[in-house]
Order: C-alpha cells, then sequence, then structure tokens
C-alpha cells in the first residue's frame, strides 16, 4: 500500500543518513573542543614570544611548586629585567623591541630545561621558575643567561648595535620550608 511504502521510504531515508548527521555532530563537537582549546592556550600563552604569560606562570608554577613541595625538590625563581630595552625601541623601532623580545625567549628556551617554567610577564621582563636547582646553581644559571644574550646580539640583529642585557634577580624555594603564594 501507499502508507507502507511511504513508511519504508522514511525508514530507508533514517537508516541512511542518520549516521551521516551522527558523523556531523561528532565532527562539530571536535571543531568547538579543538576552538576551546586553542582559545584557553591563548589565555596563558604571550603571543609575541609563544612563553607563558602572567596568568600561565602563575597557574603552570603553582602546580611546579606543589609538585616540588610534595617530592621535596628545591627550586630557583629568577625575574629577568631586560636592561636598555627603551633605547632600542627607541633608536631601532618597535619591530626590532619585538625581535629582541622573541631572541630573549630563545636564549631563555636554551638555557633552561622543557620542566623549567618560563613566562614573559611584563614589558621587558621575565621570570622562571628552575625546577630542582639550588640556591648553588644560581651563579651558574645567570652566567648562561648572560652568555645565551649575548651570542643573539651581534651580527644582523634588527636592534644591532644595541646588546641584548638583562638584570637577574634569584629566590630559592626551600621545599621543607613552602611558603604560601596567596595568604
Amino acid at each position: 500500500s501507499r502508507t507502507e511504502r511511504g513508511m519504508w521510504c522514511a525508514v530507508a531515508l533514517v537508516v541512511v543518513f542518520a549516521p551521516l548527521g551522527y558523523v556531523a555532530l561528532v565532527s562539530d563537537v571536535r571543531a568547538r573542543r579543538r576552538a576551546e582549546d586553542a582559545l584557553a592556550a591563548e589565555s596563558v600563552t604571550d603571543a609575541l614570544t609563544g612563553l607563558l604569560n602572567r596568568r600561565g606562570f602563575e597557574h603552570v608554577g603553582a602546580h611546579a611548586l606543589a609538585h616540588a613541595t610534595r617530592s621535596r625538590e628545591p627550586g630557583l625563581l629568577l625575574y629577568l629585567d631586560m636592561n636598555g630595552f627603551k633605547p632600542i625601541n627607541d633608536d631601532c623601532g618597535h619591530a626590532a623591541g619585538d625581535a629582541a623580545l622573541r631572541d630573549v625567549a630563545s636564549a631563555l628556551r636554551s638555557v633552561f630545561r622543557d620542566g623549567d617554567v618560563i613566562a614573559r610577564v611584563g614589558g621587558d621582563e621575565f621570570a622562571i621558575l628552575a625546577c630542582d636547582a639550588s640556591e648553588r646553581d644560581a651563579g651558574m644559571l645567570a652566567a648562561r643567561i648572560d652568555d645565551a644574550l649575548r651570542t643573539r646580539s651581534w651580527g644582523d640583529a634588527p636592534y644591532a648595535p644595541h646588546r641584548l642585557r638583562a638584570s637577574v634577580g634569584v629566590a630559592a624555594f626551600d621545599p621543607y620550608a613552602p611558603v604560601p603564594l596567596r595568604q
């Protein structure tokens, strides 16, 4: 009958096209998840250097310090402020200043390990949480930072003749007497 044939056509359409709708729905959910993940990564990453930003540093650093406390591992917090950054921007332009910031980020990546937490926390300020490093490592790390900056600021750098230099402050983390991050 005509009604049965219509019902079988409807069933056939559902059987044929329902999986396509499911695939489209799953694909849409995956695309949305990827977009959300990308936005989350952007919210904790400095767009210029690819390092963590202040928010990312606070989040990842808190986890690293909690791990260091549990495992009784020392750590160092290094705070780096570029010296002479304003003249780079003034004399060579902001594109050269951006190149200098990217070179500082590259230098820091070359000095520290993958497990260390490196961030650009301000205009020309960087923070590093060196995991499983003690106070006796501080001088060596500061010297390695200085060497890495010096090797990147010669030749055809867009900020030449300026040199990349930085002041570095260091605070030690004692896992046997941890200080709470927030009161």
